[in-house]
């Protein structure tokens, strides 16, 4: 495609070593291609809780719900590398190098789509508090403090990990 018309393309990958493309995928600096992975090339990718926890499911979530492209992108970068530390990459310029300083600014200025209007701010918590360690217990409290944003918030989800890694092949996603 690249080779016969002057287009841009995006691909986002979300899969285990999916980082690995970057390299292949991004050899042309002339091709205006922006290529997104949901995790280095020797990670697994998180799919947990039927797909809710996932690089995909939060870059879209903020996408469609008004968010700008690369407003998205950080948002789906910070939530796994925050809850699975999975690396999610970019190469925005083309040159098949990940997350540099160019790719960034590249970002900030893509558009996609239609460009959707966020109806209100999203929502920022201001403070979580939750025991750090559970000792056998089968319930505990959880309390989510300050939160502010341009809509009242109805219902907050708690999904509970535990902080061992476990051992899978990288080729397996979770």
């Amino acid at each position: 495609l690249h080779a016969n018309r002057d287009v841009r393309s995006t691909l986002i990958y979300d899969a285990c070593q999916s980082g690995s493309f970057i390299p292949v995928l991004g050899a042309n600096s002339d091709s205006q291609r922006l290529v997104i992975t949901s995790s280095a090339a020797d990670e697994n990718a998180w799919f947990a809780s039927n797909g809710y926890l996932s690089f995909s499911f939060y870059f879209w979530s903020v996408f469609s719900s008004g968010g700008t492209f690369s407003e998205a992108t950080i948002a789906a970068k910070n939530a796994m590398k925050f809850q699975f530390s999975q690396t999610a990459k970019l190469d925005a310029d083309g040159n098949g190098i990940a997350d540099e300083k160019i790719d960034k600014a590249v970002i900030k200025e893509f558009l996609f789509g239609q460009g959707a209007v966020q109806a209100s701010e999203f929502p920022v918590v201001g403070k979580i508090t939750a025991p750090s360690e559970l000792n056998g217990e089968l319930t505990l409290s959880v309390s989510v403090e300050s939160i502010g944003g341009g809509t009242t918030i109805e219902k907050v989800s708690v999904i509970l990990t535990t902080p061992d890694k476990p051992f899978i092949s990288l080729d397996q996603p979770l």
